[in-house]
């Protein structure tokens, strides 16, 4: 059960820091690629400071890496789009729209790949997918608003 708790604190810590860190983007002068290029170096960095500290072995076989390589790919081109799209129309409309894409995407993976609304009851399912609704209208609505 404190594996639970840990995870939920990891989760909240997580998705703070997340979600603020895009604001120093905009108190820099910076372009999206020198911000993304500095920020990236740093981000390894720790990463790395991380990986030789855990107790986990950093050994793999070179076919573990297909899907790493993939998520790697995936997570550089969407951090570019997201500070364009911060530089473009500002943060508050960029964010609104990126994270709850986010949510929606990462629900529907979850339910389609993964069977996560199997153990649901009826109305919990019924519950998610009009969750899922209502962040995709409240999307469309920050994307429309005048902000």
């Amino acid at each position: 059960m404190n594996e639970m708790y840990l995870g939920l604190a990891a989760a909240v810590v997580g998705g703070i820091i997340l979600g603020s860190y895009f604001t120093l983007f905009k108190f820099s002068n910076l372009t999206v690629n020198q911000y993304l290029f500095i920020m990236f170096i740093f981000s390894t960095l720790t990463l790395a400071a991380f990986l030789v500290y855990s107790k986990e072995p950093i050994s793999f076989r070179l076919g573990d890496l297909n899907f790493p390589i993939v998520s790697g790919i995936l997570f550089g081109i969407a951090l570019f789009l997201v500070f364009f799209s911060i530089k473009s129309i500002g943060i508050n409309r960029a964010a609104a729209i990126y994270v709850g894409l986010q949510l929606v995407v990462a629900a529907v993976i979850g339910i389609a790949f993964f069977n996560e609304l199997g153990p649901l009851s009826s109305i919990q399912r019924l519950e998610t997918t009009i969750g899922i609704i209502l962040v995709l209208s409240g999307i469309i609505l920050i994307s429309v608003a005048k902000l």
